[in-house]
């Protein structure tokens, strides 16, 4: 099978996130709390679907810093290998973030609180990505 370059699996990913965040303005939610977990929720699935996604097609140069001339170089094997690794971060980054909330919402956190475990989910499961090479 040829290994060809398309952008258009990303840009769809684009629009479902768009859109789904989007949609969350429409959520008949009862307070700040709410909202912000639930798009606390949506990114943190809709980043992992994206990594499913750069799995399943090995679509690694859509990642910062790989061109796709280095991942067409790279073969099959290595590209599913770097994507795995980039799924099992976001994985357990979801995963956390989803236990979070439920006890977040159990034990009444304020939503300020709620935010900033959002902002640290996904930057720290971003940032730990960092050291994973092809």
């Amino acid at each position: 099978m040829e290994y060809k370059k398309s952008y258009l699996g990303f840009l769809l990913w684009m629009a479902v996130f768009v859109a789904a965040t989007g949609a969350c303005c429409f959520l008949p939610v009862c307070g700040p709390k709410d909202f912000i977990l639930a798009i606390g929720l949506i990114t943190m699935m809709v980043l992992f679907l994206l990594t499913l996604q750069i799995f399943w097609n090995e679509r690694v140069y859509w990642y910062s810093g790989i061109s796709y001339e280095q991942a067409k170089q790279a073969g099959s094997q290595r590209r599913r290998k770097y994507a795995r690794a980039h799924l099992m971060r976001f994985g357990i980054g979801t995963g956390l973030f989803v236990i979070w909330c439920i006890l977040s919402w159990m034990a009444g956190f304020p939503y300020w609180v709620d935010l900033l475990a959002e902002i640290a989910a996904v930057v720290g499961t971003a940032l730990s990505t960092i050291p994973i090479k092809l």
